[in-house]
This record gives structure tokens, C-alpha cells and sequence, in this order.
């Protein structure tokens, strides 16, 4: 059975603003651009810290 992986915006902006999207991605088993893509559907700023990177 297929298993869901589901945040709601609180927790995510909590967790986007103090580890790397990276690091949340392998929490979540997933790749940083579904991460990037997640925060722009809930209208979560990016931190400084990876649009600085060019990610």
C-alpha cells in the first residue's frame, strides 16, 4: 500500500527556514526541486540561502 508523505504550511516553512532543502528532501524521499515546487503551491518564500545558490 502506497504510503503518503504530508506536511501542512506551518511545519514546512518551520522546516524549509532551518535545515537545507537537501536534508529535507532525504527526510521526505524526495529530490529539492518537489521540496522548491511544494513550498510555491502552499506560497512559501524560499530562504535567501538557496535562491542565492541558483536553485
Amino acid at each position: 500500500m502506497p504510503t503518503s508523505n504530508r506536511i501542512d504550511r506551518e511545519a514546512l516553512y518551520e522546516q524549509a527556514w532551518s535545515i537545507p532543502m537537501i536534508e529535507l528532501g532525504k527526510e521526505f524521499g524526495v529530490f529539492r526541486p518537489t521540496i522548491k515546487w511544494a513550498c510555491k503551491q502552499l506560497q512559501i518564500p524560499l530562504p535567501l540561502r538557496y535562491i542565492q545558490d541558483g536553485q
